[in-house]
């Protein structure tokens, strides 16, 4: 016969679980404390895992719904909506390492709007599309560089422009993270103080 597992808190008049109570399944891995309704999670509620994760927030019938936090044994944590138990909606992911990402997910993945920092300092807010820079955002690396326009898959391609500290710029065309097609370059000699443009057609970034 399969144990049931054990069960301390409230119940119903058909001895269903209906309240508020603590669950630790048959393997024991698992333990649940909080909200029941006729036998089935629902409400706000821990679930804690053998190897030191947990998730804690809110459940529907059963399944982790609505607003909670996610901590694995990495340390890596995610505060924000669930949807069937994955991150979906708003919501915040730090890795263990320290890269923070705040904004929209989908099925675990980043998708839509969003902030991303990394370690290095460098910070890249708009659009993603299945956990990558895709579709119009800015980056602004450490030193001051920055790039606003379209990105695929991580990687500048579409319309766009880069500036850096010196005030030199490029405003045009991008593939594949080159200079590619008709854009103009502004470029600033800081020691000599002079100043040259290019306005035309580029090639794996050469003019």
């Amino acid at each position: 016969m399969l144990d049931p597992g054990t069960y301390d808190g409230e119940t119903d008049l058909c001895g269903l679980r209906h309240g508020r109570g603590t669950y630790v399944y048959p393997n024991a891995f698992f333990t649940y404390d909080g909200a029941w309704d006729r036998g089935v999670k629902h409400g706000h509620g821990k679930l804690q895992l053998g190897d030191g994760s947990y998730y804690e927030g809110c459940f529907d019938k059963g399944e982790i719904q609505g607003e909670g936090k996610r901590v694995w044994p990495s340390g890596a944590s995610y505060t924000g909506q669930f949807h069937l138990g994955e991150k979906s909606g708003e919501g915040t992911h730090v890795s263990a390492d320290g890269v923070v990402y705040k904004g929209a997910w989908q099925q675990n993945r980043r998708h839509g709007y969003g902030v991303l920092q990394r370690l290095d300092g460098a910070v890249y807010e708009g659009e993603f599309v299945h956990h990558q820079q895709s579709g119009q955002g800015t980056l602004t690396e450490p030193g001051g560089t920055t790039y606003t326009g379209q990105w695929m898959e991580g990687i500048r391609h579409g319309a766009g422009r880069m500036s850096w500290p010196d005030g030199s710029t490029y405003d045009g065309q991008w593939q594949q993270g080159s200079f590619e097609g008709h854009g103009s370059c502004s470029i600033t000699d800081t020691r000599s103080d002079v100043h040259r443009s290019y306005i035309g057609n580029w090639k794996t970034g050469a003019p």
